[in-house]
């Protein structure tokens, strides 16, 4: 199920990594490569987590989620196409490919 969008999202993965390089290479600044190599750490690490067998809190992870909007926009400013590697990655990512889906909540109910 989440293959065809594992594939798309890892070469806009490492177009992050390789184009925030080539921005640090070019301005001369090491940010966009810090950068880009914390979003890839990130977008692992979150993968990883959704997919464990004991799911995470979906707190927690949707705070990693958030940083990685934030380092997004955070490349974003730093070098444009890097930022925008970052947006397709996050954009063609499947929502539960993060976030790991709601458990169902059982009711009780009151029998009279």
């Amino acid at each position: 199920v989440f293959s065809e969008s594992m594939d798309v999202t890892s070469v806009f993965v490492v177009g992050v990594v390789v184009f925030g390089m080539i921005g640090s290479v070019r301005d001369r600044i090491i940010w966009p490569a810090l950068l880009g190599l914390l979003f890839s750490g990130t977008y692992r690490f979150a993968l990883h987590r959704a997919a464990a067998d004991q799911k995470p809190p979906r707190i927690r992870q949707g705070a990693l989620v958030g940083l990685l909007v934030v380092i997004s926009f955070a490349l974003h400013l730093a070098y444009l196409p890097a930022g925008i590697c970052c947006f397709f990655t996050l954009i063609i990512c499947k929502n539960e490919m993060l976030l790991p889906a709601l458990q169902p909540v059982r009711v009780a109910s009151k029998q009279s």
